[in-house]
């Protein structure tokens, strides 16, 4: 029986150590800590978890986030997505920016209601721009390049199916492995 050869364990973990120091980390706010932000409402709380960003057009940025609602009558969290537009404005000198303006342009959640979407909509944008979220502009632009090679990569991914070959008749799996074995067979 052939044996499998497993990497090293302590490659594999000085590897990721390698990773982890030299992707940047984009960070809503100037503590990385500060997240997830709890906004706490009549019979419950919402909840949204740190923001990834997307794109940067100008001032624009395009991000995304987890949003999770709990009520008090209810055992479980419902956890959904907001992707939001944001007005930057930036301190130049210090390449630094904050969020002045927030626009929620879409909000998912399993049984989607309009009125409770509308209802979440207007609280976010009502309650984000008072979080005072300051970042590194450096690091933003780092992360934005890093998603823009995740989506080039992912879009390489070759996600057509295998082609499927059926037959009505008996056959027989072959399997090679290793090299040939020429034999003379009994009785053939």
């Amino acid at each position: 029986m052939k044996k499998i050869r497993l990497f090293p364990v302590w490659i594999v973990i000085a590897a990721l150590f390698a990773v982890m120091r030299v992707s940047p980390v984009f960070a809503f706010g100037t503590n990385g800590g500060d997240w997830p932000k709890e906004i706490i409402v009549e019979g419950g709380s919402v909840v949204m978890y740190q923001p990834q960003p997307e794109e940067l057009d100008g001032s624009l940025l395009k991000s995304r986030a987890a949003v999770s609602i709990k009520v008090d009558y209810g055992d479980e969290a419902v956890f959904g997505a907001v992707w939001f537009d944001a007005r930057l404005q930036s301190m130049e000198d210090e390449r630094r920016a904050f969020i002045a303006d927030v626009w929620i342009t879409e909000v998912r959640f399993p049984d989607q209601q309009e009125e409770r979407e509308q209802w979440l909509k207007n609280l976010l944008e009502r309650e984000m721009p008072g979080w005072n979220l300051e970042f590194e502009m450096d690091r933003l632009v780092e992360t934005l390049e890093l998603e823009e090679k995740r989506r080039i990569a992912a879009e390489k991914i070759n996600t057509s199916p295998p082609e499927i070959i059926f037959m009505s008749e008996p056959a027989a799996l072959v399997v090679i492995d290793g090299e040939p074995r020429l034999k003379k067979i009994e009785n053939t």
